[in-house]
């Protein structure tokens, strides 16, 4: 049988919770090669230079026979002096400027862009 307006505490007041909740976290690295949709994924602890390290360790054992060229997004775990990167494997960054555009150009690129009827901003509505 349900009680109603029954209370632990006072109004407004949470109540103490004596249970920690212990939260387990995991870090996914993957690579996808997007004409054919073939990827690769593995699961580690933290995300730091020796995990990355030993990802592409693992990716180079799979993938032996072919030059991979890997894109890499602006993550600091990245860029490292101490970063040994297996043989046939070219790592490409992305600069953080190219990613960034001034409000200037997102206006000039709204601008060229056709709205839905397919009149442009810039040009004069047919009548």
């Amino acid at each position: 049988m349900t009680l109603s307006n029954r209370r632990i505490t006072l109004k407004g007041i949470k109540p103490r919770q004596l249970e920690k909740w212990e939260s387990k976290y995991f870090w996914l690295y993957g690579l996808i090669e997007p004409i054919s949709g073939q990827h690769f994924f593995y699961e580690f602890s933290n995300r730091d230079t020796g995990c990355f390290e030993k990802y592409l360790e693992l990716f180079s054992q799979n993938y032996p026979d072919d030059l991979h060229v890997i894109q890499l997004d602006n993550s600091p775990a990245h860029p490292s002096l101490t970063l040994s990167i297996p043989e046939r494997i070219i790592l490409y960054e992305i600069r953080k400027s190219l990613l960034q555009l001034s409000r200037q150009q997102k206006r000039r690129s709204l601008a060229t862009q056709p709205l839905t009827n397919g009149v442009k901003i810039n040009e004069k509505i047919p009548q």
